[in-house]
């Protein structure tokens, strides 16, 4: 199932994958914590090299 942030509050799934995590997602914190916090068992947080090598 593909879902966005707002999609998402409220509820709780075994995995999220976070795909293509950017400098926009990193200096809104509050944005990844709505998502990461879904996750039961396990949390992927994939970024994009550019986010990594500022």
């Amino acid at each position: 199932m593909n879902f966005t942030n707002q999609g998402v509050k409220g509820l709780e799934t075994d995995v999220v994958i976070l795909v293509g995590l950017d400098n926009q997602a990193v200096s809104h914190p509050e944005w990844l914590y709505v998502g990461a916090s879904r996750a039961k068992v396990a949390l992927y947080a994939l970024f994009l090299e550019s986010t990594l090598t500022r």
